[in-house]
């Protein structure tokens, strides 16, 4: 299992190579239901990230913390299983 550390410092390699990645989830507070869809990240701070997905048609920016990663709530197809 990876630790927060970890993540971070892999999003943030991600950031920097390659900001389109492919996620899915699955939430209800916020509202947010993305599978396997590809969406941009927009910025890489402390204790969240910011993506941009296009799912609904529109560009909606979605604030995502790295513990939703750690406890599988949002799943990023290029990490591989964490």
């Amino acid at each position: 299992m990876a630790s927060l550390d970890e993540i971070k410092k892999r999003i943030n390699c991600l950031y920097h190579t390659n900001a389109k990645i492919h996620i899915s989830v699955s939430m209800t507070r916020p509202k947010v239901s993305v599978d396997n869809d590809t969406v941009v990240i927009k910025g890489v701070y402390p204790h969240i990230f910011q993506i941009e997905e296009c799912s609904s048609g529109m560009p909606r920016l979605r604030t995502i913390r790295y513990a939703d990663i750690l406890t599988q709530n949002i799943k990023i197809n290029e990490l591989g299983e964490i």
